[in-house]
C-alpha cells in the first residue's frame, strides 16, 4: 500500500530506468487514489444529502407560505427590497434542492441548462441586489464598478448567477471575517470589464487574508476550504462553471487583497442563435 515515490538512483542503467517507472506508477496511484477518495466523498454527499435536501425543501416552502401571509398583512412589506431580495433566494434554493433530489433519485449527473447568449452586466446587478443585504449585515462596503455597455458572453445563465454569487458571497466571507478579527473595515470590491473586443472579464477583490497556505494550490477542489463553516463546494462549482463554459478562473494575492478573476470569450460579434462556440 506504499505508493510513494523513491529517491531517484545515480547511475544511468537499467536500474535507473526501473527507479524512473516506479516513479511514475507512484505518481498515477497517488492521482487515482485521490481521485477515488473524491469519488466516495461525492457519493458520500449524495446518499446522506437526498433526506437533507427533502427536509431543506419542506422548510423552504413553509418559509415561503409564511413570508406571503406575512406580506398579505402589509402592503408596505410586500414591496419592499428585502422583501423581494428574500423571495428570490427562496426561489434559488428550492431549484437548487430540486436538482440535488434529481440527482439522489437518477443516480446520474444533473442536466445541465442549454448556453444561450447571456448579459453578466445584467446578472452582476440582479446578484448584488441580493446580496446586498448579507454585505450590509457583516458591515462589509460593496464595491461595483462596470466598465462597458454590455457584457455578452455564451453560458447557461443560472450558471453565471451561480457563478457570481459564489465568487461574492466568498468575498463577502472572507472580508468579514477578517475584518471582526482584526477590528478593521471589510470591503469587497467586484469590477465586470466589457471594454475588450474578444474577452470579459470580471475581478472580485476582498480585503481577507487570503487562503492558508497549506490549501492555496488546490481551492477549486472539492471539500477544500479555509473557512471553518465553509463546505469546500463553492470555489469547486465556480472551476466547473469556468472549465464547462470556455472560460478560465484564476486567484492571486495583491498587496494586502485577495483576487478572484474569471475571464470568458466576449459573444458580441458571434450569431447569437448558434450553437456553442468552438472551443
Amino acid at each position: 500500500g506504499n505508493v510513494h515515490q523513491i529517491q531517484p538512483v545515480r547511475q544511468n542503467d537499467e536500474i535507473r530506468d526501473l527507479n524512473i517507472s516506479i516513479n511514475e506508477m507512484a505518481a498515477r496511484l497517488e492521482d487515482h487514489d485521490e481521485q477515488v477518495r473524491q469519488n466516495e466523498r461525492l457519493n458520500t454527499l449524495v446518499k446522506v444529502g437526498s433526506g437533507l435536501a427533502h427536509n431543506l425543501r419542506n422548510a423552504a416552502t413553509g418559509c415561503k407560505m409564511a413570508m406571503e401571509l406575512m406580506a398579505s398583512d402589509n402592503e408596505s412589506l410586500d414591496r419592499s427590497d428585502n422583501m423581494s431580495v428574500a423571495r428570490r433566494q427562496l426561489e434559488l434554493m428550492e431549484n437548487q434542492i430540486q436538482k440535488f433530489m434529481n440527482l439522489a433519485e437518477r443516480g446520474d449527473e444533473i442536466p445541465k441548462s442549454e448556453p444561450t447568449t447571456v448579459d453578466l452586466m445584467e446578472v452582476l446587478d440582479h446578484v448584488t441586489f441580493l446580496l446586498s443585504p448579507a454585505a450590509q449585515h457583516l458591515n462589509v462596503t460593496l464595491v461595483v464598478d462596470k466598465q462597458g455597455q454590455r457584457a455578452h458572453v455564451f453560458m447557461p445563465k443560472d450558471d453565471a448567477e451561480q457563478l457570481l454569487l459564489n465568487l461574492i458571497n466568498n468575498a463577502i466571507a472572507a472580508a468579514s471575517e477578517h475584518a471582526v478579527a482584526t477590528d478593521t473595515a471589510a470591503e469587497v470590491q467586484v469590477r465586470l470589464d466589457s471594454t475588450r473586443p474578444d474577452r470579459v472579464l470580471l475581478t472580485v477583490a476582498d480585503s481577507g487574508v487570503g487562503p492558508p497556505a497549506e490549501i492555496a494550490d488546490k481551492i477549486f477542489q472539492p471539500f477544500v476550504s479555509g473557512q471553518p463553516e465553509g463546505t469546500g463546494l463553492g470555489l469547486s462549482l465556480v472551476h466547473e462553471i469556468a472549465d464547462r463554459t470556455n472560460g478560465q478562473v484564476t486567484w492571486a494575492r495583491n498587496e494586502d487583497r485577495t483576487v478572484f478573476t474569471f475571464e470568458i470569450p466576449a459573444n458580441d460579434n458571434q450569431d447569437h442563435n448558434s450553437s456553442e462556440p468552438e472551443r
